[in-house]
């Protein structure tokens, strides 16, 4: 089975690369997914890196994809002007989600 024991730099490392492969996915899925869910890919995104680096790389790939996300997913585009009320709430939620489920298997007795 497959160890996974990376340096604190490789995790870190990995939830960057993580979360530039995430938008650049995202880019090319946008004419499907459209701007209503800006979200989907962080998600699946957070968990792995939780899952490779831990706590930390888990909880950096949350907030530099919450950012990424804010800023070129949510219109206006390019920009962290808020166009639509619900945005900050979908962001918080992001989060709040992304913080507490963080990919990690629990602690056994």
């Amino acid at each position: 089975m497959f160890t996974r024991n990376p340096s604190v730099v490789t995790g870190y490392a990995f939830a960057v690369a993580a979360v530039a492969v995430a938008t650049l996915l995202r880019f090319a899925l946008a004419p499907v997914l459209g701007e209503g869910v800006p979200f989907i890919l962080d998600f699946p995104t957070v968990v792995l890196c939780a899952w490779f680096g831990g706590l930390w790389p888990g909880l950096l790939c949350a907030a530099l994809s919450g950012l990424v996300a804010w800023y070129v997913f949510i219109p206006p585009a390019y920009s962290f002007a808020v166009s639509d009320p619900t945005a900050p709430a979908q962001l918080i939620v992001y989060l709040f989600a992304s913080c507490t489920g963080r990919g990690e298997k629990p602690k056994r007795a």
